[in-house]
């Protein structure tokens, strides 16, 4: 090997390293070839000055001894001699409150500070949204059984960066290693209590708060032991297999996050405060079930509804009552979500009593506004004769207390919905016709919307038109922003869509109007966005444009990929469904069995979606199992994704 060649080799390597935020290992690396480097020299004593100058906390005692080899005149030259003599040295002697340093694998493994903070946490990615949310139930679980108090666990508040060295941040991590260190920066931040400087911590955390092994501990323990020189404490998992041992590190072993905390942080919080602002509580798990953070919502309303039935609490009866009221029907919703029909019945039957042994403590609006969000649910799970059942039972009760036409509106519409997620197009058209002359003004919109939906499914392209006209007319009256217009923006998408797939020769124009949408969407942020990316990527798909159409698929699948609810994970059915059927189009059958799993697995998450597309999950686990496939298991196949197509409503 040339000396240019070696020393592009070694540069190399000190760059992955620094790219990375390995100081000691850069400086480790150039020390060990430092004398063969010849003319880049001087840029790499300019480097070490850099890492010095910005992170003098994190060189490490080898590191300066190594760097003590180089010849005096060098270290000079680079201004480093002096300053040598106060390295190393722990300026910080503690971390702050809601950070911790963790190792992350990779070839050479490499360290991240997580930082928690005290603010929303929408612009969290899905991955990091679900761990922050199981992470901090482990938390305020394990928490409340040391404070003997009620906590409830908000992850809205809470936001969370990694950064590097640099201070810069890395979006890339998002594996569940980080749940324990995440765990240990939450309580610290919760409790005003900084976690001890010694200390790192790699495990997966459970929702029951139980710590599971990881893997790559060799590379990440490595990485500790090279880059936090002040580290010597490492908390695992007590079933986590070792590799090989480190002379410097001393590996702590939990099975629990009790376990962990308890060790790390011995005495019980002074900070936590017993007072509960029921109001705030209520709306927290309105935006936790919103948000389909379906575990946290069962979670607080069950501790909700304990403060509120014992004996001693200073809320008023008439308080206490219309509060317990959400708190059971909107537990019994989250339990229908997960499928469990039994705990469904006894929260909604609870929420009913309490309606009718207390007249005028729960406003009507309330009641019925539960009632329709019920048989919306049961329509999302496929029981469509519970839903329809539901719905005209409402219908006769709102009748019956002689309540607001709005309410009948509301109901009337979501009657339409299901019509049309049973492909009853005329009785889901009459009874949006019918909503539409009862529902406020300011939310008509969202009707005009629904009615386009089921012009365009029934073939109506043209009145699908003219809905959406007056639809966007109303927001646009209204100086409509947000919600509703991304809502316009789904259903807009979806037209185009399919008026694209009229057209013998789509042309320029409608190119153009498929990337304005997008522009105007550009991040995926909710399961509206996602659904604007699945139906741009299929026009996009029709247009020619492969490459781009697929990649707006699978950004759509990657964000339902991230989310627990089964409904949303359905959605993501909806879209692979589409995917493998262009696939099969394009003479690509071998390409769409990962997907054909995903299909099978995500189908089986709820009970009563499982039991309504029993006979396609059949049928995908034959395909998938039969390894080589003839004409008849690929014609099953077929019919099979295309019954999805038609039943998924979405």
């Amino acid at each position: 090997m040339t000396t240019d060649s070696f020393s592009n080799s070694v540069f190399r390597n000190i760059q992955l390293l620094e790219q990375e935020s390995n100081i000691n290992g850069a400086i480790m690396e150039i020390a060990a070839h430092y004398h063969g480097l010849g003319p880049i020299k001087p840029e790499l004593l300019e480097r070490i000055a850099h890492y010095v100058e910005k992170c003098p906390a994190l060189i490490s005692p080898p590191s300066v001894n190594a760097l003590n080899t180089f010849p005096q005149a060098d270290l000079d030259h680079a201004d480093l001699a002096p300053v040598l003599k106060n390295l190393p040295v722990d300026h910080r002697e503690r971390n702050r409150c809601g950070s911790l340093d963790f190792p992350v694998a990779a070839t050479m493994g490499y360290i991240r500070e997580i930082r928690l903070s005290n603010r929303d946490s929408s612009s969290l990615t899905p991955k990091r949204t679900a761990l922050l949310d199981t992470v901090g139930s482990a938390v305020c679980s394990a928490l409340q059984e040391r404070v003997s108090r009620l906590v409830l666990w908000h992850p809205q508040r809470y936001d969370f960066v990694l950064t590097d060295a640099f201070e810069r941040e890395d979006t890339r991590v998002d594996g569940d290693s980080m749940g324990l260190p995440l765990a240990l920066a939450l309580y610290s931040l919760i409790t005003g209590t900084p976690v001890p400087r010694d200390v790192s911590a790699t495990g997966r955390v459970m929702r029951d708060g139980t710590i599971r092994p990881v893997s790559s501990l060799k590379q990440k323990l490595a990485a500790l032991e090279r880059e936090r020189w002040f580290v010597n404490r490492v908390l695992v998992s007590h079933q986590q297999k070792m590799d090989a041992g480190t002379a410097s590190l001393n590996m702590i072993r939990v099975a629990t996050l009790k376990e962990a905390l308890d060790y790390v942080f011995p005495h019980a919080p002074e900070h936590i405060t017993a007072d509960i602002d029921l109001n705030r509580e209520l709306e927290n798990v309105k935006r936790q079930y919103d948000q389909y953070l379906i575990d946290t919502c069962i979670e607080n309303t069950t501790g909700l509804i304990k403060y509120l039935e014992a004996p001693r609490h200073a809320i008023p009866k008439d308080r206490a009552v219309e509060a317990l009221f959400r708190c059971y029907w909107r537990r019994g919703s989250c339990h229908c979500h997960k499928g469990a029909v039994q705990n469904t019945r006894s929260d909604l039957q609870k929420a009913e009593t309490l309606y009718r042994e207390n007249p005028g403590l729960i406003l009507e609006t309330d009641y019925w506004g539960s009632r329709i969000n019920y048989a919306v649910l049961l329509k999302d799970i496929f029981r469509y004769k519970d839903a329809e059942y539901l719905h005209h039972h409402i219908q006769e009760g709102i009748t019956r207390t002689g309540g607001l036409n709005h309410e009948k509106g509301k109901n009337i519409g979501s009657l339409s919905q299901l019509y049309l997620a049973r492909g009853r197009f005329q009785k889901a058209l009459d009874r949006q016709k019918e909503a539409m002359g009862m529902i406020r003004e300011e939310d008509a919109h969202r009707n005009y919307g629904y009615l386009a939906q089921i012009q365009m499914r029934s073939g109506n392209l043209s009145g699908a038109k003219q809905s959406l006209k007056k639809a966007s007319a109303l927001l646009e009256e209204q100086g409509a922003r947000g919600s509703a217009k991304t809502f316009y923006a789904w259903i807009f998408s979806e037209y185009l869509y399919r008026h694209i797939q009229t057209l013998k020769v789509p042309g320029k124009r409608h190119y153009s109007q498929v990337k304005y949408l997008l522009d105007k969407y550009p991040d995926t942020v909710s399961y509206v966005h996602a659904l604007i990316r699945k139906f741009s990527g299929l026009a996009m798909i029709l247009l020619g444009d492969h490459d781009g159409g697929l990649k707006l698929l699978e950004e759509a699948i990657d964000f339902f990929d991230g989310r627990s609810d089964p409904m949303l994970r359905l959605l993501g059915v909806s879209v692979r469904v589409e995917k493998s059927l262009w696939l099969i189009q394009k003479g690509q059958p071998e390409n769409m069995n990962r997907d054909l799993r995903k299909i099978a697995k995500d189908l089986e998450i709820q009970s009563d979606i499982k039991h309504y597309f029993q006979k396609e999950i059949e049928i995908l686990h034959q395909y998938l199992e039969m390894g080589e496939t003839g004409p008849e298991a690929r014609a099953n196949l077929l019919r099979a994704l295309c019954s999805l197509q038609d039943q998924i409503p979405y």
